[in-house]
């Protein structure tokens, strides 16, 4: 069991033996798919990246392999993953690339937390957020934002305005996982700074219909999956006391006959 610094548990969605949108070091999570998306967009090489409160998601070990990215590290609360790349959050340091993965809807202090994540960026790099964003249904009949842990549940209204807050500019595009499971509340929101940013993320998504994520396909595979592996646990169970019941009638059977064999006696 691995623990966060103020005791609590990772919850399962950032656990990657459960979890499909976290990468496990060898199957790509959804922040690869997000280092890729930027990448698309900005079309340079020796991109530095960051990886903003990844938890236990170890992307950053693929993402380092693609021909584009120079260098990858960690920024977090804490040093969760024990790496020799990790950054703590008041480190100077700037990025080409900052990717931050539903991480922002655990965010207490919003406009203070989202300072510390855009000052990361370089003034002509980008951030890259993976979030829900309220599409206008009414809070109290959703699951997403009461999910414990979720304490913000941003519009794009307010989205725009922390940008702004920050001096910087923000665009929002749909994952291809959101044709999927998460719905289409889901979103990449691009943060940046330089405006000529804009117009490398437009020309970028007329080449792209959908921002890389893991897909719904995936998705669907990994549902399946783990059905057949929990039908097959049911089997096991089914059949152990299927087994268990016979041995009794066994047991009950031998009883039985000692009882007569004394009695006749």
């Amino acid at each position: 069991m691995i623990y966060k610094e103020d005791g609590s548990t990772f919850g399962a969605t950032s656990d990657p033996e459960v979890s499909l949108r976290t990468g496990d070091g060898l199957r790509r999570g959804r922040e690869f798919y997000m280092v890729e998306t930027a990448i698309e967009i900005l079309g340079r090489p020796d991109l530095e990246v960051l990886f903003y409160g990844s938890g236990l998601s170890r992307d950053h070990l693929l993402a380092r392999d693609l021909p584009q990215v120079a260098t990858s590290h960690l920024a977090d609360l804490f040093n969760y993953q024990a790496t020799d790349v990790f950054v703590p959050l008041d480190s100077p340091r700037q990025f080409d690339v900052v990717i931050c993965c539903e991480v922002v809807e655990h965010f207490e202090r919003p406009r203070r937390d989202f300072r510390t994540l855009l000052k990361f960026a370089k003034p002509d790099g980008i951030v890259v957020c993976s979030t829900s964003i309220s599409d206008g249904a009414a809070v109290e009949k959703l699951d997403y934002p009461w999910i414990p842990g979720h304490t913000s549940y941003y519009s794009g209204a307010s989205l725009i305005d922390i940008a702004r807050q920050n001096r910087q500019f923000c665009d929002f595009r749909l994952p291809e996982c959101a044709l999927g499971e998460p719905g289409p509340r889901k979103r990449y929101v691009f943060f940046f700074q330089d405006r000529n940013t804009q117009k490398l993320i437009a020309e970028a998504f007329s080449r792209i219909p959908f921002a890389y994520s893991e897909t719904a396909q995936e998705r669907r595979r990994r549902a399946r999956q783990a059905a057949a592996e929990a039908a097959r646990f049911s089997d096991v169970i089914h059949t152990t006391r299927e087994w268990g019941r016979h041995a009794w009638k066994w047991r009950l059977t031998r009883i039985k006959r000692r009882l007569g064999s004394w009695r006749q006696r």
